[in-house]
């Protein structure tokens, strides 16, 4: 899976769970290794998406502005 597209359905995941993801369970969800979900996160965030980071996982605070 490209990193555009792998990007796009992770954002799009993460906006439908209510608890956060830990990040080891995207990583196997997405067949990527645990350091591309942290640079992946980045880039979401830079992209405008609100991602917390909690001690369990990743939860999405907001989408960004469209």
């Amino acid at each position: 899976m490209k990193k555009i597209r792998r990007r796009r359905d992770m954002a799009i995941f993460l906006m439908g769970q209510s608890e956060p993801i830990p990040g080891h369970e995207l990583s196997k969800k997405y067949n990527v290794s645990r350091q591309v979900i942290v640079g992946d996160i980045a880039a979401l965030r830079e992209m405008g998406y609100e991602i917390a980071s909690k001690h369990n996982g990743y939860v999405v605070t907001k989408e960004p502005l469209k």
